[in-house]
């Protein structure tokens, strides 16, 4: 018998189906994708704190962050999206 092999975008689109124990997968792979592929300024100022039916949430102390997050959330919920092969994030709380 062989192994079928499946793509990363089957495996988490069926991640994502599973629900709760699979949030905090996801949530780990969001924080290690917004700590490697985002500009460090951002990174550091802005942190993902949860992670819940395709809802992130994400804390900053500073306001000049909180706004350019809601400016720019659109974009990063499609950057989150395509890096997944899939609808990962719908919407996102600062």
């Amino acid at each position: 018998m062989g192994r079928q092999v499946k793509s990363i975008e089957t495996i988490i689109s069926q991640l994502v189906s599973d629900n709760e124990l699979n949030n905090e997968f996801i949530f780990t792979q969001l924080v290690g994708f917004w700590e490697e592929n985002f500009p460090d300024t951002l990174a550091k100022n802005v942190k993902l704190t949860k992670y819940e039916n395709k809802l992130l949430y994400m804390q900053t102390d500073f306001p000049s962050w909180h706004k350019e997050i809601i400016l720019r959330s659109s974009d990063l919920i499609r950057q989150f999206n395509k890096h997944f092969g899939t609808t990962i994030v719908t919407k996102i709380y600062i």
